[in-house]
């Protein structure tokens, strides 16, 4: 395979314009991209592990020389007698019923116009208001 590499690229000469083909570099990007992010993360989570128990350790050290006693809370809040009242609930009233709104008397016929207008005026008496 080598050697057929070679009479290729011997035929081509230098003034060709053919240029040997570009190795595709996809796979060598996806890994180191991957295995950058699969390392950062696996650094990370050791170290806040790690920085975690180190945290918990100091903390537990500097709390167990601690020779106070616990603070009573009357201390801080001294007791409030009880308040005792008496509150009278009632129902409300019930609601009065409402009454029925008047019927209205039926409206008269139509009246007509009786003139040789086309033009026909609806009259703005109140009784014609609807």
């Amino acid at each position: 395979m080598f050697v057929r590499k070679l009479s290729i690229r011997a035929r081509a000469g230098a003034d060709s314009l053919q240029k040997t083909p570009k190795r595709n570099h996809l796979r060598l990007f996806t890994l180191l991209t991957l295995g950058t992010g699969a390392v950062s993360g696996f650094a990370a989570l050791v170290i806040g592990a790690f920085l975690t128990n180190v945290q918990a350790a100091a903390a537990t050290y500097l709390h167990s020389n601690r020779s106070a006693d616990p603070i009573q809370a009357a201390t801080l809040f001294p007791p409030v007698p009880a308040v005792t009242k008496v509150i009278d609930v009632y129902d409300p009233p019930p609601v009065a019923a409402q009454p029925r709104p008047a019927q209205r008397a039926p409206a008269a016929a139509p009246r007509t116009h009786e003139g040789s207008s086309p033009i026909h005026s609806t009259p703005s008496s109140p009784e014609h208001d609807d």
